[in-house]
């Protein structure tokens, strides 16, 4: 058992059990592992460094969100710049403005999710025959999440800016009344619901293991497994909210008035979606010796393998109960794949070897990937090793399905004001929210690599080990979905966003986006084109390339001493090249975004059952990939935090406390703080590096025999 607390963060706890119990015979053996995990969840209001502040230009401070308990209105600024007009919050005097006191919605919102996990995990061992063995595990994990916020909250739609007939002198600026923004959370029959995030995954793999002539084995597996996943989205139904305000049932500026039934209708509202998956192996592998070589004997492993999974998934955005009604989008992928690898042992001191893989795959053809590897030693004490090699990874059947969702972010960054000014040259416009796709774009593509390393392993005296590995990875087809809260994203990939003032000009832009979402009728009702801020496209789509070269290096040294065991290590990377190719835009990502060098370091002490152990980790210094509040990329400065651990083992001659450890553990020892950023906007995050603040921990684990 585990129980730890947050020193920084006070109101923060964790704990965590489990019981391990098993048995043996002779010809075999079982056991069985039960663990339960449960952590709180923290807000970013409980740090002092997530915060939803935000700077002008002259670093005066304030908070920009308008679905407030206390409502706030705003007020549309147009600047004229001799051509027509524009209300760009990069213009002069330009954007939306609230007419009142702004709110701190992210205060509110979720700096570390709430867990809870449990998972189950079994195995048995039995001697068949002789020759025979086998050997079947199983597991079973339930693990939910959850997701806090501010009060869900809805705003009224912007009146329509008519341009005077007779243009006026550069640089003029004309007002007209905006939207107001308020929260339901001002009535008192209002419940926050919670986002929600969970899966349920279950799986049993029996192996047989037979012995041949020599020393030749065929192990055969088998593995059926399932899982269940499910996320709900809380929200308004924003296009009922305009309609009760059209009928004089709900006032934005009194919600409070309002009737229980109209709250309660409005925010029966989310965005579920339940997907289920089985899963199906089949692999069996022969290895054995083949000759002699000078440095012993060749060996030689063959297998074949088949893979089966079918999806099923079904979404919603409406009612809570809604999705049970929804039918189900199905899809299913397999896979056949043939395999081997020979090792040879040239001499006593060089190794050869290389394996070959070819997969069929039902719905992305065929594919074949070498590996070749060696190992020189010209003495006892120092290795070069090092391979080549292709690789190929396929998008899931859930992928192949391209379900695309669409859910609106109200406000997308609060008060419609704070997106990126023109990253692309593009018109950012208004509009307080945005429409954010989730899910699988149409057409994704396999990721492929290339990828060699070279590296070294030296052992020159006893309990001293040290070396290094340089590696190359050549990355094509890259999956993943654009990280929007980074100003980069919207420079690297233009394609994946669409701004106000482009909806507005063409509304077909934003109905064939509702055209490609399964919730699309749905989604398309929720807020008027006027206050669809941008369209940001997260799907999971083939991304980029990107060519990535690194060292990885360690040191190590342990050695008895007159006073106890001592302990010693350094293990760490350096980037040497991280180049990124997005739509023909190449980037350099070295020292931009993340540290060129990490690192760890322990120095550990053993005597008579006591340890310790301190642990120092490194992230070296970078540069900002998000602008701050003077729409500069800010040095973010090395961030080094401190662990402590300390332990008794009690020993098995102890009486009661035979086979008693404790534990008592210090995380970030020293309090190291996340770096603030004085940002522009809050589409960025506030702070640099992340951390739980210091924590204590305690634990005790028993063995009975």
């Amino acid at each position: 058992g585990n129980f730890g607390f947050g020193d920084t963060i006070s109101g923060y706890s964790q704990w965590d059990g489990s019981i391990t119990a098993g048995t043996s015979w002779n010809s075999g053996n079982a056991f069985i592992s039960v663990t339960h995990s449960e952590r709180d969840g923290i807000l970013n209001g409980e740090t002092s460094w997530a915060s939803g502040e935000i700077f002008d230009p002259a670093g005066d401070p304030r908070f920009a969100s308008t679905q407030c308990i206390d409502p706030v209105g705003s007020e549309l600024r147009y600047f004229f710049f001799g051509a027509g007009w524009t209300n760009n919050p990069a213009a002069p005097g330009a954007g939306r403005f609230p007419i009142g006191t702004a709110c701190d919605q992210v205060a509110s919102q979720t700096y570390l999710p709430k867990q809870e996990r449990t998972s189950v995990f079994g195995s048995l061992s039995q001697e068949l025959a002789d020759n025979i063995d086998l050997r079947v595990t199983g597991y079973w994990t339930k693990r939910d999440t959850t997701i806090f916020g501010y009060p869900a909250g809805s705003s009224t739609s912007d009146s329509v800016f008519v341009p005077p007939a007779v243009p006026p002198a550069f640089g003029t600026v004309l007002s007209i009344p905006g939207g107001t923004g308020f929260s339901y959370g001002a009535h008192s029959d209002y419940v926050n619901r919670p986002n929600r995030v969970g899966y349920e995954t279950w799986g049993i793999t029996p192996e047989l293991t037979a012995g041949l002539r020599g020393d030749w084995q065929l192990r055969t597996s088998l593995h059926y497994g399932q899982s269940t996943n499910h996320q709900i989205f809380t929200g308004a139904d924003n296009a009922l909210a305009l309609a009760y305000i059209a009928a004089g049932q709900l006032d934005p500026l009194n919600v409070g008035a309002a009737n229980s039934s109209v709250i309660q209708d409005i925010t029966d509202f989310q965005n579920d979606q339940q997907t289920k998956q089985t899963f199906f192996m089949f692999r069996s592998v022969a290895d054995g010796s083949l000759f002699a070589l000078p440095g012993g004997d060749a060996k030689m492993a063959v297998g074949i393998e088949y893979l089966d999974t079918n999806v099923q998934t079904r979404l919603n955005a409406g009612k809570a109960g809604a999705l049970a009604s929804v039918p189900w989008s199905t899809a299913s992928a397999s896979s056949k794949s043939v395999f081997g690898e020979i090792t040879l042992p040239v001499t006593s001191f060089l190794d050869l070897n290389g394996s070959l893989r070819f997969d069929d795959y039902s719905n992305f053809g065929s594919t074949t990937n070498p590996n070749i590897g060696f190992s020189l030693k010209p003495t006892e004490w120092f290795k070069v090793f090092g391979h080549w090699n292709t690789s190929f990874n396929a998008p899931t059947a859930l992928d192949a399905l391209a379900i695309s969702t669409g859910r609106f972010a109200c406000p997308w960054v609060p008060g419609g004001t704070n997106r990126p000014n023109n990253s692309t040259g593009r018109d950012n416009g208004l509009g307080a929210c945005a429409l954010v796709l989730d899910g699988s774009a149409p057409g994704v593509q396999p990721q492929t690599a290339k990828s060699w390393a070279v590296g070294f392993e030296a052992t020159p005296v006893s309990g001293l080990r040290f070396g290094a590995l340089f590696y190359s990875i050549d990355f094509k087809n890259i999956l993943g979905s654009i990280d929007s809260q980074r100003d980069s994203s919207y420079v690297a990939r233009p394609d994946l966003f669409a701004y106000n003032g482009e909806l507005l000009a063409d509304p077909t832009i934003l109905s064939n986006y509702y055209a490609e979402l399964v919730n699309g009728a749905a989604v398309s009702t929720q807020q008027p084109l006027s206050n669809i801020a941008l369209i940001a496209d997260l799907r999971t789509t083939n991304l980029s390339n990107a060519k990535i070269e690194g060292v990885d290096f360690h040191i190590y040294y342990d050695t008895d001493v007159s006073f106890g065991h001592l302990a010693f290590g350094v293990n760490g990377n350096l980037v040497t090249k991280a180049v990124r190719s997005t739509a023909g835009v190449q980037t350099i990502d070295r020292g931009n975004g993340s540290s060129k060098l990490t690192a760890s370091t322990y120095v550990g002490w053993k005597l008579n059952g006591v340890s310790a152990k301190v642990t120092v980790n490194y992230s070296g210094k970078y540069t900002d990939d998000s602008n701050n509040f003077i729409g500069a990329l800010e040095p973010i400065k090395a961030f080094t935090m401190v662990n402590l651990n300390l332990g008794y083992d009690f020993g098995d001659s102890a009486g009661a406390l035979s086979g008693t450890k404790l534990r008592v553990n210090v995380d970030n020892v020293f309090n190291k703080k996340p770096q603030r950023i004085m940002r522009a906007n809050t589409n960025s995050l506030a702070y640099e590096h992340w951390t739980l603040g210091r924590v204590f921990k305690f634990g005790i684990t028993k063995e009975f025999k």
